[in-house]
């Protein structure tokens, strides 16, 4: 695969500098890409300064790697303080500090099955047999419980 003109490529370090904004990449980008598939499928990306996987395999191996983890040291509100002013989003940043989204086995683990047992099939059965109900008619699972306040 022959390197395109715009591109600069370094092999001995894997350091990329591209233009994102180069007329001929916005125009038919998959030639760099090509490029990057087939030689560096790793690479560094000195124009964002981030390091870029250009081939299924390279981030499939990536994705796999425990090195390689979604957890934030310190935690997602440590690492969303350090970005200035985000007072407008407060109630966003209370909520995803608790999403189970951030976190790494076994923690997620261990809160994905307590958040999914109570909706599993057989749980939700097993409280339709108890009150009589159809299983499919969720009008009658649930029946609404008034009692006086004392």
């Amino acid at each position: 695969m022959q390197k395109p003109d715009y591109v600069d490529f370094d092999p001995a370090s894997r350091h990329v500098r591209l233009d994102p904004h180069e007329p001929a990449f916005v125009q038919d980008p998959y030639p760099a890409y090509a490029f990057f598939h087939a030689q560096c499928p790793v690479f560094f990306w000195e124009d964002f300064g981030l390091w870029c996987l250009a081939s299924y395999e390279a981030v499939n191996r990536t994705f796999r790697d425990r090195r390689f983890g979604r957890e934030r040291p310190g935690g997602y509100m440590a690492s969303v303080a350090a970005k200035g002013d985000r007072s407008h989003l407060a109630d966003f940043d209370r909520a995803e500090a608790g999403s189970m989204l951030e976190l790494e086995p076994p923690v997620h683990t261990r809160c994905a099955r307590w958040s999914t047992a109570p909706s599993s099939p057989g749980r939700s059965s097993a409280c339709a047999r108890a009150s009589n109900a159809s299983p499919t008619n969720s009008s009658t699972v649930l029946k609404p419980t008034v009692r006086p306040i004392s």
